[in-house]
């Protein structure tokens, strides 16, 4: 219905269910949880006039999976809208955890218990997201990082990306076991997050191009919180 109040979950699910390309028109939809497992193309009319508002407390707001193809086909697309947690109580709620290649453009991420956006590799080459490209995505005021990026998520792009406001790093690469490679950032701001504004905790051969940061580290009480790359400067972090 779009009235920012009935729950549309079944709706819109069934939709993406049944469909290749899916516009959503301008409304506040009410949402649950939605799972893609498929390339699909999702378009709204703008970040100001297409919001999804999220309200679980048990699922991740958008959990996009499946197998996918090597190489730079077989993608899914989100666009022209805001991705919004309106719910109370949930605990460690991802806005969209995405293990297959999905390009966005013009998205905001906002408000999510845990991570805006989380890469996750189920099965390397099979079922893991790389090659993406995040284009003028803004990743606020979420409850982990704007974005984190896990081991074996390679070769993807965000370009013209906002990571602001957020609990924890406005972007985290993290190794633990796997080898993660080939991240590219160009052109993006990260400002007001608690810890670093970019964070790249291993990993190797990413390029930052352009970027610009300040009054990140919030948290600080005298002794600075995690560190970074490249380290400290100053009161706050610049990256």
């Amino acid at each position: 219905t779009g009235d920012g109040t009935t729950d549309d979950t079944v709706a819109i699910q069934n939709a993406i269910d049944a469909c290749e390309a899916l516009y959503i028109p301008a409304a506040t939809y009410r949402l649950t949880h939605l799972t893609i497992a498929k390339d699909i193309r999702i378009v709204g009319d703008g970040w100001n006039e297409t919001v999804l508002e999220f309200t679980t407390t048990s699922q991740d707001g958008i959990t996009w999976t499946g197998a996918t193809s090597l190489g730079l086909s077989s993608v899914g697309f989100l666009g022209g809208l805001a991705l919004k947690y309106v719910g109370t109580g949930a605990t460690g709620k991802v806005g969209v955890k995405m293990s297959r290649k999905v390009n966005m453009r013009e998205v905001v991420i906002d408000n999510f218990t845990s991570h805006g956006l989380e890469l996750v590799s189920v099965a390397p080459t099979t079922q893991t997201p790389y090659f993406c490209l995040f284009e003028s995505v803004r990743f606020i005021n979420n409850g982990g990082s704007g974005c984190m990026v896990n081991d074996g998520c390679n070769t993807n792009t965000w370009t013209n990306c906002q990571f602001s406001s957020n609990d924890e790093h406005g972007f985290h690469q993290k190794y633990t076991s796997v080898a993660v490679y080939g991240s590219v950032i160009t052109s993006g701001q990260a400002s007001y997050n608690q810890k670093n504004g970019w964070f790249f905790d291993g990993g190797t051969n990413y390029t930052v191009l352009g970027i610009y940061a300040e009054y990140n580290n919030q948290s600080k009480t005298g002794v600075p919180p995690e560190g970074g790359s490249p380290p400290l400067v100053g009161d706050y972090k610049d990256v």
